[in-house]
Formats: structure tokens, C-alpha cells, sequence
């Protein structure tokens, strides 16, 4: 599934199997229904067993911007990412998407990310000591 709510480029260095997208915050459509997206890719998941990686960010997003050329410049990681989880985006901004993002914790700065697992609930992830 290529990532909702951006418009989808394929790094050169990925290859034509995988599931690596580069998603361009400057792409973000902020009109998207993000309520959908996240539906979409909790089916997507629960077809595929991947998890669910909720990134929350928008073009005004300076760090959103780092964080996409880190992928550009990585493409393994990138990889890494898409074989492992279904990637649905929600533009923050404006009010917008307030509604969906309110069922969750608070978004405490962006990018802000959430790891669901395939049925939409928050994955037990491990404990960092």
C-alpha cells in the first residue's frame, strides 16, 4: 500500500519488488479523510500481518523534512520500514484531522509516530532500559 494522504515516489535505489515508497511531506494532501486512511490501512495490515505505523506530520514541518531526505538518502531503511509495516499519514495542521488523532495519546511534537498492531490497537512494544 503506498502511503495515504502523500503523493508517492519510488527511490532509485529500491527495488521493483519491494513496498518502499518515499512519501514527500510537501505532498501531504491536507484534504485527505484521514479516518479512511487509517481504516484502509488497518485492512491492509490484518491482509498482510504488518504492523501499522501512524505518521502524524505536514509540509510546515521542518523535521518532517529531515526525516524524509534521511529515507531518501537511506533507502534500506526505507525498505526496512514498508516490508514491515503498512504506513498511513495524517497531516496536523489547522485544526485539521483533529478528530481522528483525538481517539489516541496527545501529540506531543511532530513528526509524532504511532505503532499499531494489524487490528488498530496500540502495539506492546518493548521497553527501552
Amino acid at each position: 500500500m503506498p502511503c495515504a494522504g502523500r503523493q508517492s515516489t519510488r527511490p532509485a535505489a529500491a527495488s521493483d519488488d519491494t513496498a518502499a515508497q518515499l512519501c514527500s511531506r510537501a505532498c501531504l494532501d491536507a484534504t485527505r479523510d484521514a479516518a479512511a486512511d487509517v481504516q484502509a490501512a488497518i485492512l491492509e495490515a490484518q491482509k498482510t500481518g504488518k504492523r501499522i505505523l501512524l505518521d502524524v506530520g505536514g509540509e510546515w514541518c521542518p523535521w518532517c523534512h529531515v526525516l524524509d531526505e534521511f529515507f531518501h538518502q537511506h533507502p534500506d531503511v526505507l525498505e526496512l520500514r514498508d516490508v514491515n509495516f503498512v504506513v498511513v499519514n495524517v497531516y496536523y495542521g489547522s485544526d485539521r484531522n483533529e478528530k481522528v488523532l483525538s481517539h489516541y495519546s496527545k501529540v506531543l511534537g511532530i513528526p509524532h509516530f504511532f505503532v499499531w498492531d494489524k487490528d488498530g490497537t496500540f502495539a506492546a512494544l518493548p521497553a527501552c532500559s
